[in-house]
């Protein structure tokens, strides 16, 4: 009865291995549209400035900003909005700021770091996979002869370690950890109804989630 104990613990590192794949392939990536998501959408404010950079053909000219003034005349607002080249002349505001040379940034970012080791974690699952397998069709065998093993138990064993305990481990495991990291993400920097109260009160604040 020894031998059908050395079958399921031969998937076991596979599991741990597709726990890696599965995170490679759908965690990294859903966190990566998140962040991109994140970033498009999200507001930057430096002060009372909203910064908002200007791109006309692929030329990045100097930064507009919304700028919140106090007017001098008596209009129905206290605040009016302005628009203008920050750090740049008030009639000049499509002056280029810089001239850099080609940059091959994008070609870098976009290298696929983690196909290597999507590679190698590939040919290691497949390898413990068919070892398990192999272990408990000698199981098996040895089973039919001596009558000694119990072969049913073995394949019972077999699929439910490869079937049941490695893809909840590799799947749920990576789903739950998503859904911790996108409560992190979305929710963190959230304030309470206490402290918006408090900051209206002290004259406002500022959270900001890097």
């Amino acid at each position: 009865m020894s031998i059908m104990s050395d079958a399921p613990l031969l998937a076991l590192p596979g599991g741990s291995i597709l726990h890696l794949e599965v995170y490679l392939l759908w965690f990294v990536r859903r966190r990566r549209a998140l962040s991109k998501k994140y970033e498009k959408e999200a507001i930057t404010v430096l002060g009372n400035v909203e910064y908002n950079e200007q791109y006309v053909k692929s030329k990045i000219l100097g930064p507009i900003a919304q700028m919140l003034r106090s007017t001098k005349n008596d209009l129905e607002a206290d605040w009016a909005s302005f628009s203008g080249g920050v750090g740049l002349p008030v009639d000049d505001d499509q002056i280029e700021v810089i001239q850099d040379g080609f940059f091959q940034a994008p070609q870098v970012m976009s290298r696929n770091r983690s196909l290597g080791v999507l590679l190698v974690s590939t040919a290691w699952i497949l390898f413990t996979f068919f070892a398990s397998l192999f272990v408990v069709q000698q199981i098996d065998r040895i089973d039919s002869f001596y009558q000694d093993e119990n072969a049913r138990l073995a394949w019972i064993i077999f699929w439910s370690v490869i079937g049941g305990v490695v893809p909840v481990v590799a799947f749920g495991g990576n789903f739950l950890r998503w859904k911790m990291y996108q409560r992190w993400v979305l929710h963190a920097g959230k304030k309470s109804k206490n402290t918006c109260a408090r900051d209206d009160e002290e004259g406002g604040g500022y959270v900001q989630m890097s």
